[in-house]
C-alpha cells in the first residue's frame, strides 16, 4: 500500500514525473496488447515499481471502451470494475445540471468529474489511494472537480443541492439490501442536510422491497444492457420509475405496472422485437408494446415478440424475419441468405453458444449479420 501511495502522491505533485510515469504505462500497454506477459515486460524494462505501472497498464486496456481519456486514467482493481462509465456519467450529469453537488464516497473520481461539466462538484473520499487516483483523473479531462480526502461523516459542513453516493458493493450479497452497501443511503440521508436532493447510484439487482426510499427510480441500459440504478429522491413518489436506452438516450416514466408473461400466440410475422432492457427493469413494458404485437418467446434474460405491422421508433431493437429453419437445416439457410456472422439471441449455455456458432461460421463466407432466434423448435433467421 505504501508503495502506490508513494508512487501516485509523486504523480499528483510532478508534471515531469507525470509525463515519465505515462510513457513507461504506454510502453507497457502497448506490449500487453501484442500479447507479451508480465513476466517478458519485466524483463524487457527496468522500470522501478514495474508491477503497479503494469497494473495500471492492464486496467487501462479494459476501460479503453468506457472512456474517451481512458489511456491517461488510473484505477486501482475496484475503480476499474465500478466507476461510472462516461456515457452514463454524462448523461447524469447533464440532468443535474446547474447544481452544486457533494460527491460521497467519491473513489476515483468518475462521476464527479462528469458532473463537473455542468455543475459545482465537491468530492469526498476516504481512501488515501483513491483520492490520489481522482487527483490524476481529473487531469486527464481537465476536470475542475474538487476532490477531500476525508471522512464524509467527520465533513459535513459543505452545504449542496444535490448529495451524491455511489456505496461500495459487498464481493458477496446473493441479495442487495441497503445494510449491505457502504455507506447505507438510509444513513446518509439521516446525517445529511434533509433539504438536499439526494441522488444513489444502487445495484439494479436490488429487489424493489429492499430499496426503502421514495423516489425515481431510473433503470439505464447501454447498447442493451443493463448498467446502471439510480434513486433519485427530489421525486419522491413511491411508484415512479423511469427507462433510459443509452446512447440514443431515449426515455420513458411512469407508474410501474406487472405485465403477465405469457406466450400469446404462435404465429410469426413479419418482424420481431426485442424490448430494451431497462423496460423490464422499470416495469414499463406495458408502454412499449401494444395489441398487436404478440409474445412468442422469454426467459431471464430477454422477451421476444411479433407483429405484422412496422412499429417506428420502438423502445428496442426491431429486426425483419428472412427465414425459418430447423435445427439441421440451418447452416444450409444461412449460406443461401449469404450470411457471414451470426449471433443467438435465446438462453443458450456459454460453451455450446461458442461451440455452434463457431460450426456454423466456418462454413458461411457471405457479408450479411443475421440473429438467430428461437421459438419452440424453430429457429428464426432475422435481420
Amino acid at each position: 500500500m505504501g508503495n502506490i501511495i508513494k508512487l501516485l502522491e509523486g504523480l499528483v505533485k510532478s508534471n515531469s514525473y507525470y509525463g515519465l510515469i505515462n510513457n513507461e504505462i504506454d510502453n507497457i500497454a502497448n506490449d500487453i496488447t501484442s500479447g507479451y506477459d508480465l513476466k517478458f515486460i519485466k524483463k524487457k524494462y527496468d522500470y522501478k515499481n514495474i508491477d503497479l505501472l503494469y497494473e495500471f497498464a492492464h486496467y487501462r486496456i479494459l476501460n479503453a471502451h468506457k472512456f474517451s481519456k481512458s489511456s491517461r486514467l488510473f484505477f486501482d482493481k475496484y475503480a476499474s470494475m465500478y466507476s461510472t462509465p462516461e456515457i452514463i456519467g454524462d448523461y447524469r450529469g447533464e440532468k443535474l445540471k446547474g447544481s452544486e453537488i457533494i460527491d460521497i464516497g467519491s473513489g476515483a473520481g468518475m462521476q464527479a468529474i462528469f458532473f463537473s461539466k455542468y455543475s459545482h462538484v465537491t468530492g469526498i473520499e476516504i481512501d488515501r489511494v483513491r483520492y490520489l487516483l481522482s487527483l490524476l483523473n481529473k487531469r486527464a479531462y481537465n476536470s475542475d472537480a474538487n476532490f477531500i480526502n476525508n471522512d464524509a461523516f467527520n465533513d459535513i459542513r459543505y452545504s449542496a443541492d444535490i448529495i451524491f453516493s455511489d456505496p461500495l458493493r459487498p464481493a458477496m450479497a446473493s441479495k442487495r439490501k441497503m445494510d449491505d452497501l457502504i455507506p447505507n443511503p438510509e444513513i446518509i440521508m439521516k446525517r445529511f442536510n434533509p433539504n438536499a436532493g439526494f441522488v444513489f447510484d444502487l445495484p439494479p439487482q436490488m429487489r424493489w422491497e429492499n430499496i426503502g426510499i421514495n423516489g425515481e427510480r431510473e433503470y439505464i441500459s447501454v447498447n442493451g444492457y443493463i448498467s446502471r440504478l439510480t434513486l433519485y429522491t427530489m421525486n419522491p413518489e413511491k411508484d415512479f420509475t423511469s427507462a433510459v436506452m443509452l446512447p440514443e438516450r431515449r426515455r420513458i416514466t411512469g407508474k410501474p405496472e406487472e405485465i403477465k408473461i405469457v406466450n400469446q400466440n404462435n404465429k410469426i410475422y413479419d418482424y420481431l422485437y426485442l424490448p430494451d432492457i431497462s423496460l423490464i427493469y422499470s416495469k414499463l413494458l406495458y408502454k412499449a408494446i401494444d395489441d398487436n404485437m404478440h409474445l412468442i418467446y422469454h426467459d431471464k434474460k430477454r422477451l421476444l415478440f411479433t407483429s405484422n405491422e412496422y412499429i417506428k421508433n420502438f423502445f428496442g431493437r426491431t429486426y425483419i424475419l428472412e427465414a425459418r429453419s430447423s435445427i439441421e437445416k440451418l447452416k444450409n439457410e444461412l449460406i443461401k441468405l449469404n450470411a457471414g456472422k451470426i449471433f443467438f439471441i435465446f438462453s443458450i449455455d456459454t460453451s455450446e453458444y461458442y461451440r455452434l456458432k463457431n460450426e456454423m461460421e466456418k462454413h458461411l463466407n457471405g457479408d450479411k449479420t443475421y440473429y438467430i432466434f428461437k421459438n419452440n423448435n424453430c429457429y428464426l433467421i432475422a435481420r
